[in-house]
């Protein structure tokens, strides 16, 4: 019997070879106990009723750590059975201790490393379950997660987890081990507990899981179709998290310059990512917050949310180096399934406020970018990454154009022409329009954009 077959819950019927086994996980702290347990059975050849029941065909077991001496009553088939005609069995029993697992699992990765670990209260959440125990491992200036999981995890769950695509190590444990194959389809780091128990002395294999985990070889189109069919499908558990990691993916993979910059906690002080639309001499620069909407249809409020988001957009120009790297700060992009168009002209207002405050002069947009119409951005180099790539400066400019000197639909022009600052919306319909009448017309382009430049451009932001 291997060490993942004992780690299951609890284990009935060990061999006197497999307890030797047991003895040895329990003393390790991974099994509480080691239980003795007497039964019988209700039809059996060895028993002195045999011959008056054995036509019942019943074969239930009942044990008798709680069943004083005399008759009782088989659960199985009602009848009566007399104690004294019964042959007791016993066997031994395992019951792992899910805590000893996980202090015996985050003792040996420390003890490898040389590095610290601390406990993660809450746990990892993705869509609406929190997943424990989790720990992170710090090792030099890096961190990995490390999730013990001892259940089955539903398909969706995982999927999320490959939506946040971050460092992340997966310990396998009892019931949870035969998923393996799963995770590893997504790409997602795992590994079963029995094999950290049989690490030993060497740390080559947990620093190579580690270094599995860090180095993510998923596609960022790949995701971002995750991340939206999680959307469309799970949107009563889809969150904030998940929301702003897919329109990272988007962009990504639309772009490929893109990054996120927020935290771990909504509201946190910072943009939650900066995108970069590069093309000939000109290089520009957008800081994008992502705002979830739950309902279909739903018009969010930014109630309570202007002043952080205004404090995004100053202090992101006065504290970074942007103005080194790009053309001072191109806009802010709001992206969002539906965000009021008042909203996005109080959002500017709050910005041009706080400029004012601060004897700034700021002449960006302020732009939603509705989600079906990223979506939409996302699917049509997608559909023709080829086409798409032979006209990266056309499409980069046109995208650039289309965030900062306002839509090709038609919103409440009353409610725009209200703010001060450039405000606009771009839904698909101006998508549409871009691709058709001011790339498809273009022909290929001689010389191909200096992807590898960009990113390290955006890589060298520091803020």
């Amino acid at each position: 019997m291997t060490i993942d077959r004992l780690l299951q819950p609890s284990v009935h019927g060990l061999t006197e070879d497999q307890l030797e086994s047991a003895r040895s996980l329990e003393e390790l702290g991974l099994l509480r106990e080691i239980e003795e347990r007497e039964y019988i059975k209700c039809v059996s050849p060895k028993d002195d009723d045999y011959f008056e029941v054995k036509e019942r065909g019943c074969d239930e077991e009942i044990g008798l750590s709680e069943v004083p001496d005399g008759n009782i009553t088989c659960p199985g088939c009602g009848r009566n059975i007399e104690l004294y005609k019964k042959t007791r069995r016993s066997r031994l029993i395992t019951h792992r201790d899910d805590r000893g697992v996980y202090s015996y699992v985050r003792d040996v990765i420390k003890h490898e490393l040389d590095a610290r670990a601390s406990k993660i209260n809450n746990g990892l959440r993705f869509l609406d379950t929190r997943l424990k125990p989790a720990f992170t491992v710090r090792h030099g200036a890096n961190q990995t997660r490390f999730l013990i999981q001892f259940e089955y995890t539903s398909s969706e769950i995982l999927d999320s987890i490959q939506v946040f695509n971050q460092p992340l190590v997966v310990v396998l444990v009892g019931n949870a081990v035969p998923q393996a194959t799963q995770y590893e389809q997504r790409g997602l780091t795992c590994v079963a507990a029995s094999e950290i128990i049989e690490i030993g002395d060497s740390s080559a294999d947990i620093e190579q899981l580690i270094s599995s985990a860090r180095e993510s070889k998923i596609p960022a189109g790949q995701l971002a179709d995750k991340g939206i069919d999680l959307y469309s499908k799970h949107r009563s558990r889809y969150t904030w998290r998940e929301f702003e990691h897919t329109v990272q993916h988007c962009f990504s993979a639309s772009f490929e310059t893109s990054r996120l910059l927020g935290g771990e906690e909504s509201g946190e002080q910072v943009p939650e990512g900066v995108l970069s639309l590069d093309y000939e001499d000109s290089s520009h620069a957008y800081i994008w917050d992502a705002k979830y909407v739950q309902e279909p249809g739903e018009s969010r409020g930014l109630s309570g949310e202007y002043e952080n988001m205004a404090k995004h957009l100053v202090n992101f120009r006065r504290e970074s180096n942007v103005k080194d790297i790009y053309d001072d700060l191109s806009g802010y992009l709001i992206i969002s399934p539906g965000v009021s168009d008042s909203s996005m002209v109080r959002l500017a207002e709050r910005i041009q406020r706080r400029l004012t405050e601060n004897d700034d002069d700021w002449n960006g947009s302020v732009t939603h970018l509705q989600f079906d119409a990223l979506v939409h951005i996302f699917q049509a180099v997608q559909s023709d990454r080829d086409g798409v790539q032979a006209k990266s400066r056309e499409f980069r400019k046109h995208v650039h154009r289309l965030f900062t000197k306002g839509n090709y639909h038609d919103p409440d022009p009353d409610t725009y022409m209200e703010a001060d600052q450039r405000v606009f919306d771009v839904s698909t319909e101006d998508v549409d329009k871009i691709f058709r009448e001011f790339i498809a017309p273009q022909e290929p382009e001689t010389e191909r954009v200096n992807i590898d430049g960009y990113l390290a451009n955006i890589r060298s932001l520091d803020y």
